[in-house]
Order: structure tokens, then sequence, then C-alpha cells
């Protein structure tokens, strides 16, 4: 019998702040996004494997110690950094700006560690959305 190479999966979930005019992708409340996180995570926990969740700074603030306890039970918290969530006036990705206004929208990941005493070992990059 032939040997198939192991495949590695990795879940994953991003946790966006509460959907407003400036970003419409997230929840429409904090309860809904807290039921959400919550019930991805101990699924997968219960199943045996360990979700990553990438977490924008608003809704680290919004849910500290739901994280705090979620990593203490095998969750890797990773930074969610999409420009629009941060501030009204970043409409573009990324990419799009300068190096030294990157480091400062990145720097804005400090405030997970800040929320939540942990400090995000992963990085997604969330991009702009046009609506048509």
């Amino acid at each position: 019998m032939d040997s198939k190479p192991a495949l590695y999966v990795v879940f994953t979930m991003d946790c966006e702040p509460v959907a407003s005019k400036a970003v419409r992708s997230g929840p429409k409340s904090w309860e809904q996004s807290v039921r959400s996180i919550e019930g991805f995570s101990y699924r997968l926990l219960t199943a045996g494997y360990p979700p990553t969740l990438f977490v924008s700074p608003r809704t680290a603030d919004e849910h500290a110690r739901l994280f705090e306890e979620l990593v203490e039970n095998g969750v890797e918290l990773g930074a969610h950094i999409h420009p629009p969530q941060l501030s009204p006036d970043l409409k573009r990705p990324l990419g799009q700006y300068r190096e030294h206004d990157q480091r400062t929208i990145i720097g804005d990941a400090r405030r997970i560690e800040s929320a939540t005493g942990i400090i995000p070992r992963s990085l997604l990059l969330g991009h702009v959305l046009r609506e048509r």
C-alpha cells in the first residue's frame, strides 16, 4: 500500500469588530461575536484541534477576558490588521501606505497585547472590499 504524505490543516477565524458603516463585514453585535468565537474555539478544542484566532485590536479590547481564557485552553491569538477597522481615514490596503504609516498601522496591534497580555505571533493583513 502506498503511503500518502501528511496533510496539515489550520483552523482560523477572523475576529472582527461589530459591523459599521465603514466596515460591514463584522458580526451584528458583540453578543453574536462572543458566541461565534466561543462556539468555534471550543468545538475545535474538544475535537483536539487548536484554532488560531486573528483578532482585531477593537475586538481584543471588547473580549479581553475571553481571549485570555481561550489561550489558556490552547487557542493561538494572531493579530488581524485591516486598516479601515482602525480608522475611517484609512481606506486602502496596508501595502498602499508608506513605510512609516505601515509601521504605525501595524503598531496598533499592540492594543491586543495591552488588552489581553498576549503578544500575537501571527499576523493577518486584511484587504479592502469595494462595494459595487
